[in-house]
């Protein structure tokens, strides 16, 4: 019943998003009255799944189209790490647990690409669009209650949307699946490794924590009380990374504990934690 809840809840707060980036892309249209490269159905994606992905789709006339049109064409970028790499893209590692290649590329600054490459064996959580749909959810999730709760101050996230591939050229010979959609998220300048811990340590006090509690628990982000998936960012907010995993409790704080100054540790346990439980019973 409780994820229930929250679905309803989720819907109502994508719904606005998802209607203004259909208006806007219709009128951007419009204004430049001029022709757009809409998106091409892939045959090798069923058609039920590419119309529930539609409304998540990188609009038509988005700036950045035509340059990820122009590095995808004629070739299978995702082939391999070695093509993703020879493509242009930055340090195109695997990250250790999700297995997803997060990059950037000189022809798209102020953005980040998220992938699977096709040598990367199949698995349920490399399903391609279901990953990229949960991480967009969960973002629009995030930036409504951010916004309800006029939390901008010290929070933000990244929009997101999923850009599909040209069906052709299609896998290598003796590729070990068939990835049809990348993710492009906004680019948020965040702070990396020691940098963004010394911040957490440092920043992250009695107000922003409980803040940070209150976004995490109410909308199930279990990942996002790790400090390298909520970072600070250059403009001193906090952005939340990794969205996928979202509405999905219980949540287990102490692992979030070694980022957090001792003093800071002790007020979530004796205050914000106690206070929780008390309701709970």
């Amino acid at each position: 019943m409780r994820k229930l809840i929250h679905l309803l809840f989720i819907l109502l707060c994508l719904a606005p998003e998802v209607v203004s980036a259909k208006t806007s892309s219709r009128k951007g249209t419009s204004r430049k009255n001029a022709a757009v490269l809409e998106y091409t159905q892939n045959p090798h994606v069923a058609p039920e799944i590419w119309e529930e992905l539609k409304p998540y789709f990188l609009p038509p006339n988005h700036p950045v189209k035509r340059r990820l049109d122009k590095i995808f064409k004629g070739t299978r970028v995702i082939a391999t790490l070695e093509a993703i790499k020879e493509a242009g893209f930055l340090n195109p590692v695997p990250q250790r647990w999700s297995k997803t290649i997060v990059t950037g590329h000189p022809h798209l600054p102020g953005y980040m690409v998220k992938m699977f490459s096709d040598e990367q064996a199949p698995d349920s959580h490399l399903v391609d669009h279901k990953a990229f749909l949960r991480r967009i959810l969960g973002a629009m999730a995030t930036r409504a209650y951010i916004k309800e709760h006029k939390l901008d101050h010290w929070f933000k996230a990244p929009k997101k949307w999923i850009y599909p591939l040209p069906a052709d050229p299609g896998p290598l010979p003796g590729a070990l699946d068939r990835q049809n959609f990348i993710l492009i998220a906004e680019d948020m300048d965040i702070y990396h490794g020691s940098s963004n811990y010394k911040r957490w340590h440092r920043e992250v006090k009695d107000d922003r924590l409980r803040a940070l509690y209150n976004i995490c628990q109410t909308l199930g982000l279990k990942e996002s009380i790790l400090a390298f998936n909520c970072p600070f960012c250059k403009d001193g907010k906090q952005a939340f990374l990794d969205t996928e995993y979202h509405h999905d409790w219980p949540i287990y704080y102490q692992r979030m504990m070694r980022w957090l100054s001792s003093d800071m540790q002790s007020y979530f346990w004796d205050a914000i934690n106690a206070e929780t439980c008390k309701k709970a019973n």
